[in-house]
């Protein structure tokens, strides 16, 4: 994929190519975070609490928004 735009010097088109540098995203799992979040929210757990979480287990926010909401699940 290239991205097109004119050369300000001698007015020729000059190409930019666009590298994919960033990863694929899980659209499914991305989902599934929304879900939870607002699962999570609704049992009245709130952003905080999923924070602290992620600093207590060190792992990502995203790691411990799917820790707390398997928790609740299960029971």
């Amino acid at each position: 994929m290239s991205l097109f735009r004119r050369d300000k010097e001698n007015g020729k088109a000059a190409v930019v190519r666009a590298t994919d540098a960033a990863p694929p995203v899980d659209l499914m799992r991305f989902e599934r975070l929304v879900q939870s979040s607002i699962r999570l929210r609704e049992l009245g757990d709130a952003y905080e609490a999923i924070e602290r979480r992620a600093s207590r287990d060190a792992v990502s926010f995203n790691e411990a928004l799917e820790a707390l909401d398997r928790e609740h699940v299960r029971g």
